[in-house]
């Protein structure tokens, strides 16, 4: 038979007893960091829900700011309208100057002629390849526009 039917040994039972508190013990300090890791995620989850709350009241006020933006964008255009029909029925803009190719002494006879980067085509500031009224450009044209030249 291979049980030994002896006593067990008091070293063998001290040392089970030891093991036994030092798995006491790590399951207690898990027990408290699984406590604060629980803590920690409430915490972020209130900071989360707090800032969903600012995040709601700024697209309210973006929302209500972009009202009020259209809002004087239209009174604007009535104003302009009433201005100009105040001025004489003028409810369009007069077109810009437009310039052409480069005059002689006698063209010129005290004429204006245009500033450097005004476009040749339509009078407007920019490169003359850039200019929405080269059918080229067509694609660059923003919706509604209309062209200068007609």
């Amino acid at each position: 038979m291979n049980v030994n039917d002896n006593a067990p040994d008091a070293t063998v039972n001290k040392d089970i007893a030891t093991n036994l508190q030092h798995v006491a013990i790590a399951a207690t300090a898990d027990e408290e960091h699984l406590q604060q890791m629980s803590n920690a995620a409430d915490d972020l989850l209130e900071v989360i829900k707090e800032q969903q709350k600012q995040m709601k009241e700024a697209q309210a006020q973006s929302k209500e700011q972009l009202a009020q933006i259209k809002k004087l964008i239209e009174q604007n255009g009535q104003l302009t309208a009433a201005l100009a029909t105040a001025k004489g029925g003028q409810t369009k803009r007069t077109p810009q100057p437009t310039a052409t190719g480069p005059k002689t002494a006698e063209e010129v006879d005290g004429q204006r002629t245009m500033p450097t980067g005004m476009c040749s085509i339509c009078g407007l500031f920019h490169t003359k390849s850039k200019c929405w009224e080269l059918e080229g450009n067509a694609q660059r044209r923003p919706t509604g526009w209309v062209s200068r030249l007609k």
